[in-house]
């Protein structure tokens, strides 16, 4: 028997205090390196955080924050996974979106996505500690469908270890001359390019996979991260050179719960590749790969993960270039207020 009358609600907005309590929806680690990370993104999303108490005890939470008239929750768990005290949470949530006449409620996002990921978890998928890969009971989400929600976006990933080795400028297939291959030196070199690199995902990246709102605003967050905790090969640019443009670009994100001695990682996650739609079919896919697992291998960086949209083209560039073995999947939910 459900006895709710010793629960109580909170909704907290301080971010310092906030951060106090977000490691309760999370199986990832909050250290104390990575909490500057979380921070920026509470203070620009303005985030709170409802937190469940039973007997005046934490017992669960969710991290909310509104964004183009859409609520999104995320972190969110509950002690031992009591399914009445999840699907309280849910309607909690359903009637913050309500009383604040927002029409639609997704997630889970849980800020920052370069380390805490996105999604719940699906049945069959492996449980390891992973960056960006949450970790919860299944069930979470069967009680989310049966409150409405729907699934609208599905991540399968991939883990391979050791990745492959490519050199793609003795492969004979693609002819590589009229690009150029670089990763900027430094934070300040990457400002140059900055704007190309907002320009070719915009372009070139289906809507579905735009999961977090407003992300142009967090990269020099991202940048951040990736410099402390990778290599400046994990960021990758390729230039066609007869026009001038930028034309590919990667992104490789350093794994923080893997690290040697010297604070750098030895496994990465493909986070994102980009190419232009006027440049597809030449090999750039392998040239944004091969270019940095050259430098990467050097540095003992061998073990990597990736992840894509179940129909996304890129399930078969990774299947093929990268080789990994599905390990997991995780979907978004999304809800229409009524």
């Amino acid at each position: 028997m459900v006895n709710s009358e010793n629960w109580s609600l909170k909704v907290l907005e301080e971010p310092k205090i906030i951060l106090k309590y977000l490691q309760i929806g999370t199986n990832l680690p909050i250290w104390k390196s990575l909490e500057k990370y979380i921070l920026h993104d509470l203070i620009f999303f303005k985030a709170k955080l409802i937190l469940l108490q039973e007997r005046g005890y934490p017992c669960g939470v969710s991290l909310i924050f509104e964004s183009n008239s859409t609520l999104y929750f995320g972190y969110f768990k509950v002690v031992n996974h009591d399914d009445s005290k999840i699907e309280f949470l849910i309607k909690k949530i359903i009637e913050y979106a309500r009383n604040s006449n927002i029409k639609v409620v997704k997630g889970p996002i849980n800020v920052p996505i370069i380390i805490y990921g996105w999604g719940f978890m699906e049945a069959n998928s492996k449980s390891n500690l992973c960056a960006t890969k949450p970790v919860n009971p299944p069930f979470y989400i069967e009680i989310f469908l049966k409150n409405n929600f729907q699934i609208t976006s599905r991540e399968i990933t991939y883990e391979k270890s050791p990745v492959p080795y490519i050199d793609p400028w003795k492969l004979n297939k693609y002819n590589y001359a009229e690009y150029k291959f670089f990763n900027p030196a430094n934070k300040k070199e990457f400002q140059k390019y900055k704007q190309d690199y907002i320009k070719l995902h915009a372009e070139n990246l289906p809507i579905s996979s735009r999961i977090t709102p407003n992300s142009p605003k967090l990269i020099n967050n991202y940048l951040d991260y990736i410099f402390e905790f990778g290599y400046k090969s994990m960021i990758i640019f390729i230039k066609h050179k007869p026009t001038n443009e930028i034309v590919a670009s990667g992104t490789f994100l350093p794994e923080p719960f893997r690290i040697f001695p010297n604070g750098k990682t030895d496994c990465f996650c493909i986070y994102s590749w980009v190419i232009d739609k006027n440049y597809r079919g030449k090999g750039l896919a392998i040239l944004l790969y091969g270019g940095s697992i050259i430098q990467l291998w050097k540095k003992g960086v061998k073990n990597a993960f990736a992840s894509t949209g179940e129909n996304n083209m890129s399930v078969d560039i990774i299947e093929k270039v990268f080789g990994g073995v599905r390990t997991k999947s995780h979907v978004l939910l999304e809800k229409k207020i009524n």
